[in-house]
């Protein structure tokens, strides 16, 4: 129980991580349509529509703009894929800590009863850990 909700809290951060990294693209592509567009369309105002400058100039705008929203998406595709991934990772690596734990726990208690069994002497096919002396033992069998 601890295990799964310390990894709650790791999944919270690294979603708060990835979201932070999602908001700092978001704030470039706003800063691109905000700012960059709004400058390269202003320079194209200087061409005479029509001229060979503004066509030419009009084209390499289309691309810029193309590039950039390929940019966007390839920038935010890669970013959950990451993301599902290092998650992913976590998880399975807080599984396997799981199960070793599991695995450690069966074996402590597993030693824990072969020591008990031991010291009283009933290990299944196995001798005491001590014998009583022929005095004592008259004793116990009540034949003193």
């Amino acid at each position: 129980m601890i295990i799964e909700h310390g990894s709650m809290e790791v999944v919270k951060e690294i979603e708060s991580f990835y979201e932070e990294l999602g908001r700092r693209i978001e704030e470039d592509d706003d800063q691109y349509n905000e700012e960059k567009l709004p400058k390269l369309l202003s320079l194209l105002k200087n061409y005479e529509v029509g001229t060979s400058e503004h066509t030419l100039y009009e084209k390499r705008i289309q691309m810029d703009m193309e590039l950039q929203a390929k940019h966007y998406m390839m920038q935010v595709e890669s970013l959950a894929k990451r993301q599902s991934q290092v998650i992913e990772s976590f998880q399975q690596a807080k599984n396997r800590i799981i199960e070793q734990t599991d695995r450690m726990t069966a074996g402590l208690l597993e030693t824990i009863q072969h020591q008990q069994l031991s010291l009283n002497g009933n290990i299944p096919g196995g001798q005491p850990l001590f014998t009583p002396a022929p005095e004592r033992q008259a004793i116990t069998d009540g034949s003193k």
